[in-house]
């Protein structure tokens, strides 16, 4: 059901944007959740996630430059354990726009220089999604 009720949401936002073939898969896919059709759905969200994230690239001229990390606030270890928190609860939903909203905000400030590799392996495997690898690296 929120696999169906995603690719949903995917399905509207891509026809908004005008990215039709985008949208196409997700209604394909959206009506195989319906239908309870687990084969295609294992079969064919590979491709639509592929898909899905090479838009980033196309639309990268529309997204603002980030700032340096030497102008960023320092994240205190409180809140980037509440962050962690959330991305682990978004892993746990298969919440792919969750975990991209968490570590957008996070992109708001510096990471502790004994936190970048871990959280660099984290972006990494939020943004495939890998939710086995991102709930691994969250609980170890």
């Amino acid at each position: 059901k929120n696999y169906t009720t995603k690719v949903h949401a995917l399905k509207s936002s891509a026809r908004v944007i005008g990215a039709n073939e985008l949208s196409d898969r997700a209604k394909r896919l959206e009506d195989a959740g319906n239908s309870g059709y687990i084969n295609e759905i294992k079969e064919s969200t590979d491709g639509l996630l592929e898909l899905y994230i090479s838009f980033a690239e196309k639309l990268k001229p529309l997204v603002k430059v980030e700032e340096s990390d030497a102008d960023k606030p320092l994240i205190d270890a409180e809140n980037l354990a509440e962050a962690y928190e959330a991305l682990q609860g978004a892993a746990a939903e298969f919440d792919f726009d969750t975990a991209q909203m968490v570590l957008e905000s996070l992109a708001e400030y510096k990471i502790p220089a004994d936190e970048v590799e871990k959280f660099e392996k984290i972006k990494t495997a939020a943004s495939k999604p890998d939710w086995e690898e991102l709930n691994s690296l969250l609980v170890g």
